[in-house]
């Protein structure tokens, strides 16, 4: 039961409710547990989970977080939504035909050349250290 508890009792309502709400749901839903009313809080949190399934399968959002990902190059985790989500459009599962596709358009990131850093001089890298 003591893995049940924390997502049971500290799930969010909403994702736009603000704390005070939260600390109020999270003392009534203690309240329950103390009591042992365990299906209530199942409910509840079925309930919750319900409608917050149907808010996250908003496909414009799934393609900007793609879109973002890609472009910070962080591949791995856009094609792991693309895997979960599935229904972004255009989007396939990742196959055995598709991923070498998505590797040869997407290469390994290159080392750090050593004269990169270098080329730079003191008082310039000075400068931009104190700006920050």
């Amino acid at each position: 039961m003591l893995q049940v508890f924390p997502p049971l009792v500290l799930q969010k309502p909403s994702s736009k409710t603000k704390q005070r709400k939260h600390v109020e749901y999270l003392n009534k839903r203690l309240e329950r547990w103390k009591l042992g009313k365990l299906q209530e809080l199942i409910s509840e949190c079925e309930a919750i989970q319900s409608r917050l399934n149907k808010s996250a399968k908003n496909k414009k959002h799934s393609k900007k977080a793609f879109f973002r990902l890609m472009q910070k190059g962080q591949i791995k985790q856009a094609l792991k939504g693309v895997d979960i989500a599935n229904d972004i459009d255009r989007t396939n599962v990742i196959t055995r035909e598709i991923k070498p596709k998505l590797q040869v358009k997407h290469p390994k990131v290159e080392e750090l050349k050593y004269s990169a850093i270098t080329s730079i001089p003191e008082t310039k890298i000075r400068m931009l250290a104190l700006k920050t």
